[in-house]
């Protein structure tokens, strides 16, 4: 299970990487994350059940608390830019008590779950013998960190309501509402444990593993929409270009989020700028008398603030008379 989380988180780590500069793939990295979070719960969890002592378990323990951390906030991120559901500051104030829960353990010697730990004994898990605690006395942090579970809780089943009421009630019942399940469900059987009403082995990631399966699936699913959706644009974007060539118009884009400079052939010659995949508006800029630059900068400014249409004539760059910019669809032009 750790194994096939790496793999999971590793693709979606890199697809960030690939394209950091747009928003949407915050939820990538908030899943690669999770994914990454999930899979070293596993490795640890896998250690405490050969942990040959109580204080090899304490220290495992101390360290498990980390991830489980690191996966907390990635919840809270991943259902904020994914989902775009939920109470913001339900999710920001559980992971505020989770760190003071994290640094108070810290500071008391890692005693966040357990005051105390008198003995340890083994249970039969899948036909092999594993470790898990037997006698302990709680820790009185262990509140801190409960307080933070029910407000993620909370979250999630804000989460649920507002994508149910939205009327995206699959995503509702199988993301949001799925998280909330699984966390309710592993929250019920930790605080049981912690507390001595139920001795069980520790295995978290049982719990998480089949929620890190469901929204990989519907990660993936949108980027085969996202490869599509490209494939049709690059092939509108061809079909433009023949209709401009045939009209000896040149047409251009710009996007104001990432300034990517977008052009036929035909506007580049116009233009006198080098076909290259790095244009920029600066260069476009650049090859405008400085006496006019100031009005194009003017028109490109009010294109990203409002919708509709600018005229706007300039000289052209070569000494041949007066040649249009063009026309400057605000529309095009995404919102910074």
């Amino acid at each position: 299970m750790s194994v096939a989380c790496l793999v999971l988180g590793g693709i979606h780590a890199h697809v960030w990487l690939r394209r950091r500069e747009a928003i949407v793939t915050r939820a990538n990295l908030a899943f690669a994350v999770l994914a990454l979070s999930v899979a070293l719960m596993g490795v640890l969890e896998l250690q405490m059940f050969r942990a040959a002592s109580v204080e090899e378990f304490k220290r495992l323990l101390f360290w498990y608390h980390f991830p489980v951390w690191s996966g907390f906030a990635a919840v809270v991120a991943f259902t904020h830019f994914y989902l775009d559901a939920g109470r913001l500051w339900l999710g920001l104030t559980g992971i505020g008590l989770r760190t003071v829960a994290l640094i108070v353990g810290a500071l008391t010697g890692g005693a966040m779950n357990y005051q105390r730990i008198e003995a340890l004994g083994t249970v039969d898990l899948l036909g092999d013998p594993v470790v898990m605690v037997v006698e302990a006395s709680p820790s009185p942090v262990l509140l801190l960190s409960q307080s933070a579970l029910l407000l993620l809780a909370l979250f999630l089943a804000d989460a649920t309501r507002q994508l149910w009421r939205r009327g995206d009630r699959v995503r509702a019942l199988t993301i949001s509402g799925g998280l909330l399940l699984y966390v309710g469900v592993n929250s019920a059987l930790a605080i049981a444990s912690y507390w001595g009403f139920l001795r069980l082995p520790l295995i978290g990631i049982v719990f998480f593993v089949p929620m890190v399966f469901v929204m990989a699936a519907y990660l993936g699913i949108d980027l085969l929409r996202g490869a599509e959706l490209k494939q049709d644009l690059q092939e509108s974007e061809r079909r433009l270009s023949l209709a401009a060539d045939a009209a000896d118009a040149g047409l251009w884009s710009l996007d104001a989020v990432s300034g990517r400079f977008w052009a036929t052939p035909r506007a580049y010659a116009i233009f006198d700028i080098p076909v290259r995949p790095d244009v920029a508006v600066d260069d476009l800029l650049a090859v405008i008398h400085p006496h006019d630059r100031r009005r194009v900068e003017r028109v490109l400014q009010s294109a990203r603030e409002e919708d509709g249409v600018s005229n706007l004539d300039v000289p052209h760059p070569r000494p041949v008379g007066r040649h249009p910019l063009g026309v400057v669809p605000r529309q095009l032009l995404r919102r910074a």
